[in-house]
């Protein structure tokens, strides 16, 4: 959702997060100026230099090097040389956006060894080698991506259940809608190729749009919703992406999934449900009633949504995956979303959970959730991109214009801004909260998020516990919004302005974004895994830690 109000003269505390990452850190929160002096010192340089021509040119990243120090605040700076002189990773070996096959591996076309920062002050990165990415899953599904055969068009309603086949490629054309008690299955190892703009794929709910009464219904007895089952394999995805040539897609060339359901909307009312954003034709989708709160729309797993994203008004846009009125039922774990000309994803009402959700190269925000959203969200990843022009795009954008609000809880997640020494002139920062005093972010690394403009917080928010890395400024600077950031800040359970140990480049290709030691955080209560005690999305730099692995990931804009 791009069109936002920033009406300031609400109840609302601000805290600035620009070029900032927050983590957590056993000593307590200090105010102190030497704290904020601390995060200016010089800190050592890792440049990520792009090895191909199809990738974008990252600028230097700066990383903190913490020494020891009861308080970790021994060696601010590294004496070594950890400007980055060799290779960078690469997918040459077989990206899967160009169909590599599983063979040619995801995350091992290149190498960080020539140069890394392994190889100054005195090993202080190496775990930052690219080491971190590991082996690729073990296949399961033979999956050649490069060969696979043409399975046909894919066009209007799917009015039976339906099969799209392993091995296949499809060309989605227009808007196709999966109709109410019928399910689309896509198999592993199958691409769905939108033709243009105007191609979507809607999962509708239980009740059609009405082009007259938009989304009025007189009540009565409800029908399920359609389905998509579309579980892929790590080394066997299943792929959305544009029908362009590799080397010619951008965002917006299609227009997205949107899995639409009949869980609580806050926007809904008696008699009245919500109009989907982005469709031409109006489809509908929530409730004003938690009755239908676990239903399921289905299941989407180790899938790939890139270069996609339909704007039909001003405010009214497709995202990659859109996810409206969904039920605990649905599942939407290792998907990532990239190169989207509006959000990655965009939670509208509902009640689901999703877990290892990677954002990437998103035009507007990364994470976006509207309209009473409450669920659980864990292990995200997050980086956005330096080309974009969207003003006021945010890693986590929670509330929007129409005053509502979401009850979200988060957890170990690193999000990474445009990079740190980036200033852009339009606002990318690291959260906007608007009147969600109920939604929580924990174990939560934000990074490189250098523009102008701060995110919002409403008072009662908890972000805890946090870490800053690259910061340029801690809180707005414009009183009393400096105060109030503060304190909201402050209240935060084990909240610390120290950085996390020897962190790695979100920036590289692909990314490390890894301290050399785990940080410890709260015990995630009520989330898929309560174990991940720890700040950020990785536990570690160990390779069997990075879940970001397999043929499902692509690191690349091409």
């Amino acid at each position: 959702m791009r069109v936002r109000s920033r009406n300031l003269d609400r109840n609302f505390t601000i805290i600035s997060f620009n070029g900032a990452s927050i983590g957590a850190g056993s000593a307590p929160m200090r105010f102190r100026a030497q704290r904020f002096a601390f995060l200016a010192v010089p800190a050592a340089f890792l440049a990520c230099v792009a090895c191909s021509d199809d990738r974008p040119v990252y600028p230097p990243i700066v990383i903190n090097i913490i020494g020891g120090g009861a308080d970790g605040v021994g060696n601010a700076t590294s004496s070594g040389d950890t400007t980055s002189t060799g290779d960078q990773p690469s997918s040459t070996g077989g990206s899967s956006s160009d169909g590599g096959s599983s063979t040619g591996g995801s995350n091992t076309g290149g190498s960080s060894t020539g140069g890394s920062s392994s190889t100054g002050a005195g090993g202080l990165l190496a775990h930052c080698g690219n080491f971190w990415s590991g082996q690729d899953p073990p296949v399961k599904t033979q999956c050649d991506l490069a060969n696979l055969k043409d399975g046909g068009d894919v066009k209007g309603d799917i009015s039976a259940d339906t099969t799209l086949k392993s091995g296949n490629f499809y060309t989605l054309k227009g808007v196709v809608r999966v109709m109410q008690d019928k399910t689309l299955t896509i198999e592993p190892c199958v691409k769905i190729m939108g033709a243009d703009p105007s191609s979507v794929l809607v999962v509708l709910s239980s009740a059609l749009g009405n082009p007259t009464q938009g989304c009025s219904y007189p009540g009565g007895t409800m029908t399920h919703g359609g389905k998509l089952m579309a579980v892929g394999e790590p080394m066997a995805p299943i792929i959305f992406t544009s029908s362009k040539p590799v080397g010619h897609r951008a965002a917006s060339d299609w227009g997205g999934v949107l899995l639409l359901g009949n869980a609580f909307s806050e926007l809904a009312a008696p008699n009245v449900r919500v109009g989907a954003e982005g469709l031409v034709k109006t489809e509908c989708y929530g409730y004003h009633t938690t009755e239908f709160n676990d239903e399921s729309s289905g299941d989407l797993e180790y899938a790939r949504i890139e270069y996609a994203s339909q704007s039909v008004a001003s405010g009214s846009e497709t995202n990659g995956l859109t996810l409206a009125g969904q039920g605990t039922g649905t599942v939407v774990r290792y998907v990532q979303v990239g190169n989207s000309g509006d959000d990655c994803f965009e939670w509208f009402g509902g009640v689901m959970n999703a877990d290892h959700l990677v954002a990437y190269n998103c035009d507007d925000d990364t994470f976006d959730m509207d309209t009473g959203f409450s669920g659980h969200l864990q292990n995200l990843f997050g980086r956005q991109d330096i080309r974009s022009t969207e003003d006021n795009s945010f890693a986590y954008e929670v509330g929007s214009n129409k005053n509502t609000t979401s009850s979200a809880q988060i957890s170990n997640t690193t999000q990474c801004g445009s990079g740190a020494g980036v200033v852009a002139t339009n606002q990318r920062g690291g959260v906007y909260a608007l009147s969600s005093p109920n939604w929580s972010l924990m174990n939560t690394f934000l990074t490189g998020f250098t523009t102008k403009g701060g995110p919002t917080l409403v008072a009662g928010i908890d972000v805890s516990p946090t870490a800053i890395i690259n910061s340029t400024h801690m809180f707005n600077q414009v009183p009393p919004f400096a105060e109030a950031g503060k304190a909201v800040f402050d209240a935060g359970m084990g909240n610390s302005l120290m950085p996390p140990d020897r962190f790695c480049n979100c920036w590289a290709n692909p990314p490390v974004p890894v301290a050399a030691t785990a940080t410890p955080g709260l015990k995630p209560t009520g989330f898929q895994d309560e174990t991940a005690s720890y700040v950020g999305a990785f536990p570690d730099a160990s390779p069997d830690t990075n879940w970001m692995k397999g043929l499902w990931i692509d690191w690349s804009n091409n």
